[in-house]
C-alpha cells in the first residue's frame, strides 16, 4: 500500500539561517505555510506552542526580510540538534 503524504503543499529543500527568541537554527525545508528547522538551542519546544522567528534572508537593496510566526506541529528530540516543524506559518516583510 503506498504511503499517504499528508502535506498540503510542496516542500522545498533549502538551508537558510533563522533566529527566534533565545536561539538560532537552520532550515531543512520550507513551504508556503510551513518550515522545518534544526537547532542546537536549549529551548523547551512543545507541540502546540506558538513561535515567532525571522528567516535571515535580507534583500541587500531594500534591507527587507521575512518575519514569521506559526504553531509547532512536531518536535524531533535527539541528543543534539533538535528538529522543529512549524505549521500554519504567517509571514510579513519588515525592515531588518
Amino acid at each position: 500500500m503506498p504511503s499517504e503524504n499528508r502535506r498540503r503543499e510542496e516542500r522545498i529543500a533549502t538551508t537558510v539561517p533563522l533566529s527566534f527568541e533565545n536561539g538560532t537554527g537552520v532550515t531543512e525545508d520550507v513551504a508556503s505555510t510551513g518550515v522545518f528547522f534544526w537547532t542546537y538551542s536549549r529551548v523547551a519546544f512543545a507541540v502546540g506552542d506558538h513561535i515567532k522567528f525571522t528567516i535571515n534572508t535580507v534583500d541587500p537593496v531594500t534591507n527587507i526580510g521575512p518575519k514569521c510566526q506559526g504553531d509547532i506541529v512536531r518536535v524531533l528530540r535527539r541528543d543534539t540538534p533538535t528538529g522543529v516543524a512549524v505549521g500554519n506559518v504567517e509571514s510579513r516583510m519588515e525592515l531588518a
